[in-house]
């Protein structure tokens, strides 16, 4: 009797660990999708900084010429 109550625990102890293997996959899964989007984005943000940091030094170069001061 006390051997078939320990077999049972062992087998109810396996099922909760790869229900939580799973559970930790899926999680990790969409901490990868989630991280890559905000990676995407980010770049994309970059870009438009990049641009506009170009432009403002095309712009400061053209506002030291002497016809604007």
């Amino acid at each position: 009797m006390v051997i078939g109550i320990l077999i049972a625990l062992q087998i109810n102890n396996w099922n909760n660990s790869q229900k939580d293997g799973i559970l930790e996959t899926k999680i990790l899964i969409q901490l990868k999708e989630g991280l890559t989007a905000d990676r995407s984005k980010m770049t994309a943000e970059l870009k438009i900084l990049v641009q506009n940091q170009k432009s403002i030094k095309q712009l400061k170069i053209l506002m030291e010429k002497p016809k604007y001061q």
